[in-house]
Formats: C-alpha cells, structure tokens, sequence
C-alpha cells in the first residue's frame, strides 16, 4: 500500500487476479475510485450516480440469485508462529519487500453462509443450479461470461405487496415474553 500527499491510495498486486484499486481522493466523485485488472490491461472507474434504469437492472439482476449472507466466526481463532526449518526449527521470519515480516498460521477460522431462496421462481432456481455446476466443471457459459453483445435480462415484475398485518400494537405486546405472533408471510 503506498501513501503520497495523504490522499492517493494504492494497493498493487492482490493475489488472485493482480487487481489494483487507486483512490484519489481530492478528485470529484466520478474519478475517485479506479480499478484496474493489472493482466487484462483493462480499467473501470467507479461512480457514485446511478441512473433509475440502471438501478432497475441491479435489481433485477440481484433479485435472479440467491441471497447470501457471508460472515467469518472468530469465537474459536488461534494465532501459532509459523516454523521453518527440519532440524533445527525457529520461528519463519522473511523479508516481505523492504520490511522483515513474522509469519503466523492461523486456526479456528470459519466462514458461515446463509442463503435465502424464497423470492426466486422455479426457473431461477434451475437456471442458477445449472450455472453453479457449469462453474464447478469449468465450463464457462455465455450466462455466465460477460458479453456485452448479449440482450439485458428481461424485467421482472414486482412481487404483491405482504399482505395487511392484522396484529395490532397492543395485541402484539400483550403476548407473553419470548412468544411473540406470526408476523410474517
């Protein structure tokens, strides 16, 4: 990561894909934030406006598959120095660029995943199965890669409104503690 003038960030060489991401932040928003894919020779800007047709898409994009919520669980984490050495073992120490660096395994890490399925249709569901296998034998689809010579998704309606809750405030606390009413759908 490299510093200049308290405002340029720069992160090089990510491993998985050799991405760099440049914040310069005195820029006006529309230039601030530039990924770059360092092998692909390619770069995007991101940017803050989103226009309405736009935000539909990602909508509808993002309404096609499933929901996952991802979160790391470090109740049970363990930090052992990393040892190098047959014979004699001693603590793994390495130059990493211009710093000396200590090397650590860790343990007890997990990574806990929630999906939620419940707005997706039949055909989502068979459409987003396939996709997954397809992904797990390396065959890369046209739904897959991006092309964009390929027609947008075609818009989904919006789903019915829940129905009316029929639970009042003071029905809903006159239950007893821990058994509250069935709110949902």
């Amino acid at each position: 990561m490299g510093f200049s003038n308290s405002q340029r960030i720069v992160v090089h060489q990510l491993e998985r894909g050799d991405i760099s991401f440049v914040f310069i932040g005195d820029a006006k928003p529309s230039h601030s934030l530039t990924v770059m894919d360092n092998k692909m020779k390619v770069y995007q800007r991101l940017r803050y406006e989103k226009f309405e047709v736009e935000i539909e898409d990602e909508v509808d994009i993002l309404m096609s598959q499933d929901i996952v919520a991802a979160q790391m669980s470090t109740k049970s984490i363990t930090f052992t120095r990393a040892q190098s050495g047959w014979l004699f073992r001693e603590d793994k120490t390495e130059m990493v660029g211009p710093f000396m660096a200590d090397f650590y395994y860790i343990g007890g890490l997990y990574l806990e995943s929630r999906k939620r399925r419940e707005h997706l249709t039949a055909e989502d569901l068979q459409r987003n199965r396939a996709m997954v296998e397809n992904f797990a034998h390396g065959a890369v689809t046209g739904s897959i890669a991006i092309d964009p010579y390929l027609e947008p998704p075609p818009r989904r309606r919006s789903l019915p409104p829940p129905p009316k809750c029929t639970v009042s405030w003071e029905e809903h606390t006159s239950f007893p503690p821990g058994e509250p009413p069935n709110l949902v759908r």
